[in-house]
């Protein structure tokens, strides 16, 4: 419609990924450029980690007598994508 030219957003259905799904796989993650599926097709347990979804900060404020003081601020993602 001529409304919507000023619209700014593409939607695609991908109905492989519902294929996949059916076969065996299962989601994993998803990020904004991808959506990654898995299946584990050895006879052996499932080993796959869960996909990592939480980051961990660590702060930390160091006064002396003198009111000086230091920050320490560190943020560490606990688990990688293999």
């Amino acid at each position: 419609e001529e409304g919507d030219l000023d619209k700014a957003t593409s939607w695609f259905i991908a109905n492989l990924v519902e294929f996949a799904v059916i076969g065996g796989c299962r989601y994993h993650q998803a990020e904004p450029v991808y959506l990654m599926l898995v299946s584990w097709i050895s006879n052996t347990p499932d080993t796959i980690p869960a996909n990592a979804s939480h980051i961990v900060g660590v702060g930390a404020l160091v006064l002396n007598k003198t009111t000086r003081y230091r920050t320490y601020i560190n943020s560490i993602k606990l688990w990688t994508t293999l």
